[in-house]
């Protein structure tokens, strides 16, 4: 065991492991202006030698803290992975996050039309990605403002990392099972809600196939990140906070099944649409309560997109 006693002052202390002001986990990472949601998940710590005169209240640097209690060092050989900082669970911003969807929505719509003075037609590559980029730029701001709310607040309190070993391996695991699990759902529905001539884009007629991997290639690695960033980083901790944890989930995978509504839409294409895609919004919020970060999230938002790109691309080609 091991500890540091570094010189008195009276300024913030420096970044380090203290002890949890909130009694939730054995020690709390200080980023040296406030505190973030990294805990270590295991093992405890052991006790402290040397603790602060007074706890010191959340997001404000305690007065007279001179004695860092360094037990991160006294962790014996942790398993690298269990030491993972998580996200911030104290996420606030809900009207933030209202407004940014549809100030996304309107960034969204901003940038086609920049695209078609550009010369870009509807329904083609050029257009989509342009209304994609405005679309995401929105939701990545709205993100960025509420992760920067609290002085020191940054992206990675939402639980932005790149994902780990087991978090890719799990990401997988479930995107493949929640895409079996959907498809079934979306069986039900279809038989529930039957084709009744809706706009069906790729189906009702041949579409360009610039068309087609721009669509699936910012469907798979695209999306993953930001929707994951947005729906679960920003709008499921604040559901969660407000509703509890599993009508939090619930809420949120509402809220992201029907972000992909299109006009257009007959009210049974949307049904069969919104109600498979709630399916994939509850496996993506349990990954981001089973973890704790986006990682595994983002990986099985992504292996379930890679799946139906390659399958709608395979009944594409048996339609020319």
């Amino acid at each position: 065991m091991t500890s540091t006693d570094p010189i008195a002052t009276p300024a913030a202390p420096a970044p380090g492991w203290y002890p949890d002001p909130w009694q939730a986990a054995p020690v709390r990472w200080w980023d040296g202006v406030s505190w973030t949601g990294f805990t270590p998940a295991a093992p405890a710590a052991p006790a402290a030698t040397e603790v602060p005169a007074a706890t010191p209240s959340p997001g404000t640097a305690p007065a007279g803290w001179d004695r860092r209690i360094d037990a991160w060092q006294a962790i014996e050989t942790p398993a690298p992975e269990r030491l993972l900082p998580a996200a911030r669970d104290d996420i606030t911003g809900g009207w933030i996050a209202v407004i940014g969807f549809f100030g996304a929505a309107g960034l969204s719509l901003l940038f086609q039309q920049i695209g078609a003075l550009l010369g870009a037609a509807p329904l083609t590559a050029p257009s989509v990605a342009f209304g994609m980029f405005g679309l995401w730029l929105g939701l990545w701001m709205t993100a960025y403002i509420v992760s920067h709310r609290r002085p020191g607040g940054r992206i990675s309190d939402l639980g932005l990392r790149f994902p780990t070993k087991s978090e890719i391996g799990l990401g997988i695991a479930v995107g493949f099972t929640g895409l079996i699990i959907a498809t079934q759902v979306a069986a039900g529905l279809r038989a529930l809600f039957p084709d009744n001539g809706g706009s069906h884009l790729f189906v009702t007629s041949t579409p360009d196939l610039a068309l087609v991997y721009t669509v699936g290639l910012l469907a798979c690695f695209g999306a993953p990140i930001i929707e994951e960033l947005y729906f679960r980083g920003v709008v499921q901790p604040v559901l969660m906070n407000n509703l509890g944890v599993g009508y939090g989930i619930v809420a949120q995978a509402m809220l992201f099944a029907g972000a992909h509504f299109e006009l257009g839409m007959t009210f049974n294409e949307a049904a069969v649409r919104c109600g498979t895609i709630l399916v994939l919004g509850t496996f993506l919020g349990w990954l981001r309560v089973k973890t704790g970060r986006l990682g595994a999230g983002m990986v099985a938002h992504a292996t379930n997109n890679i799946i139906v790109t390659v399958v709608t691309l395979i009944a594409l080609t048996h339609m020319s």
